[in-house]
C-alpha cells in the first residue's frame, strides 16, 4: 500500500533583508524589492553607519617647549598626543592628527606660532576639535537608490560618502532580468509553409493563440527538461482548447525522472538522442483526425523558461520532484505564490511504502541447514525475506515474526515452524 505523506515547506517572505556576499556583513546593509517580473526588479538600500556625537572644540595657548599633549574631556578625559609635531619649532598654520593614549585617531589640532612685538616667537595657538568615542549608530539611505537587480540577484550600491560595494539580494540567485520573452508561432507542421507568423508575449495571447487552434487537438511539448512553466503551457492548453498534452524529453532527461511520478505518467516519451538545446525546443499542436484546418508551432527556450510576462508573476502547479541522489523517496509539490512578492509556498508530499493486510503465501518444507531465507511474489514483483534463525538449535515450537526484506526493511510476518512435534506444526 502506497500512501502520500504531507510536509508543509515555507518560503520566506521579507519586506527587508540583509544582503550577503559583501564587505559588510548583512547586519550592517539591508535592502527592500520593488518591481515586478515584467519591468525588472529594484532594491532600495540603507546602509548603517556611524555617526560621532559633536566634537569637543576649543582654543588654548601653549610655551614653545610644550611636548605636544594636550588632556582634554570629549566624554572620557584622556591624554592626546599631536602626531608629528615636534617642540621647539615654529609653526604657521600647520595641522596634526589627534591620537588618545590607545593609539586611536580622535581629532585635529592646528597650530600657529605667535610673535612679540620684537618679532620673536613666543608661544603656540592650539586649536583642537576631538570627537567623544560614544557615537551613534543610524540607517542611512544609498545615494544610488533604487539600484537595479541584475541576474543571479547581484546589485551594486554605494554608501554615504563611500565607494561602490557589490551584494547580493537573498533568495535571488535564480533571478534574469528581463528581456521581453517571446515564443515564436505559427509555422503549420503539414508542409512547414510560414502561414502566419506571430510572438506570443503574454499570456492573454498565449490563450488567444490556444482558443484558435481546433478544438481537442494534441500539443507535443519536444523540450530539454519538463519545467514548471512547461506543465502551465499545458494546462492552459487544456483548458483554452479541450485538448491533451504530451512531453517529449531526451534520454538523459528520462533517465533523471525514473524515480518519478514520471516513470508510469503515458504522457511522457523519449526522444532518441542524448540532449536537447532550450533553444532548440519546439511544441507541435495536431489536429484532430480528418480535420481540414491545419495545426501550429510554438518554438524558443520559452517553452522551458518562464518569460517575465506580468501575467505569470501568480503562479501555481504541481510538479514531480527529482532526487538528487539514490534511495530518496518519491515525492511531488505543490507550488503557489507571487514572484514579485517573494511569497512562494510549496506543499511537498512523500510517497511512501506501509505494510498490507497479510496474504497467504503457501507452505513450504525446509532441510535442518536451512538459514531462514526465501523469495515469495505478493503481487508486487518477487521479493526476498530473511528470518534470524541461529542454524545451531532445534526448534520444537511454532513462531510469528517480522522479517526483513532484501531492502532492510519489515516486509512480511511469517508464520513458520521447525522440526514438527508429533501432531504436526
Amino acid at each position: 500500500m502506497r500512501g502520500w505523506a504531507l510536509f508543509p515547506l515555507l518560503g520566506l517572505a521579507l519586506a527587508q533583508v540583509g544582503l550577503l556576499d559583501g564587505p559588510r556583513p548583512s547586519s550592517e546593509v539591508r535592502g527592500t524589492l520593488e518591481g515586478d517580473a515584467r519591468q525588472g526588479y529594484r532594491v532600495r538600500v540603507e546602509f548603517l553607519v556611524e555617526v560621532g556625537g559633536n566634537p569637543l572644540q576649543g582654543t588654548t595657548y601653549q610655551a614653545l617647549t610644550w611636548d605636544g599633549k594636550l588632556y582634554l574631556c570629549p566624554g572620557a578625559c584622556d591624554t592626546f598626543r599631536l602626531s608629528g609635531y615636534s617642540p621647539g619649532g615654529t609653526y604657521t598654520q600647520a595641522v596634526f592628527d589627534l591620537y588618545d593614549t590607545q593609539n586611536r585617531l580622535r581629532g585635529k589640532a592646528g597650530v600657529d606660532t605667535e610673535y612679540d612685538t620684537s618679532g620673536k616667537p613666543y608661544r603656540h595657538r592650539v586649536d583642537y576639535a576631538v570627537w567623544p568615542l560614544t557615537r551613534t549608530r543610524t540607517w542611512q539611505v544609498s545615494p544610488d537608490n533604487p539600484v537595479p537587480l541584475e541576474r543571479g540577484g547581484w546589485l551594486t550600491a554605494r554608501p554615504p560618502g563611500g565607494s561602490p560595494e557589490r551584494y547580493r539580494y537573498p533568495g535571488m540567485e535564480s533571478y534574469e532580468p528581463p528581456s521581453g520573452g517571446s515564443i515564436l508561432s505559427g509555422i503549420s507542421p503539414g508542409d512547414r509553409d510560414l502561414a502566419q507568423k506571430t510572438l506570443i508575449d503574454s499570456l492573454a495571447a498565449l490563450r488567444q493563440f490556444y482558443r484558435r487552434q481546433p478544438s481537442g487537438s494534441e500539443i507535443w511539448f519536444f523540450v530539454p527538461e519538463v519545467s514548471p512553466w512547461t506543465l502551465s503551457l499545458a494546462q492552459e492548453f487544456r483548458e483554452q482548447n479541450g485538448g491533451q498534452e504530451r512531453f517529449v524529453v531526451p534520454e538523459w532527461t528520462a533517465y533523471t525522472y525514473c524515480s518519478t511520478t514520471y516513470r508510469n505518467d503515458s504522457r511522457f516519451h523519449v526522444l532518441p538522442r542524448p540532449t536537447l538545446a532550450k533553444k532548440e525546443a519546439l511544441a507541435v499542436i495536431w489536429p484532430p483526425q480528418g480535420g481540414t484546418q491545419k495545426g501550429a508551432v510554438m518554438a524558443g527556450a520559452y517553452l522551458v523558461d518562464r518569460p517575465a510576462w506580468q501575467e505569470t508573476d501568480s503562479v501555481s502547479f504541481n510538479t514531480a520532484l527529482v532526487p538528487t541522489a539514490d534511495g530518496l523517496p518519491e515525492a511531488r509539490a505543490y507550488v503557489w505564490g507571487e514572484i514579485s512578492q517573494g511569497n512562494l509556498k510549496a506543499r511537498v508530499e512523500f510517497k511512501e511504502m506501509t505494510l498490507g493486510e497479510p496474504v497467504y503465501a503457501g507452505y513450504r518444507s525446509y532441510g535442518p541447514d536451512w538459514n531462514g531465507s526465501d523469495s515469495f511474489n505478493l503481487g508486487r514483483g518477487t521479493e526476498s525475506v530473511q528470518l534470524a534463525l541461529d542454524p545451531s538449535r532445534i526448534y520444537y515450537y511454532t513462531k510469528t515474526g517480522p522479517a526483513l526484506d532484501d531492502k532492510g526493511g519489515t516486509g512480511a510476518t511469517p508464520f513458520w515452524c521447525g522440526r514438527p512435534p508429533p501432531g504436526g506444526c
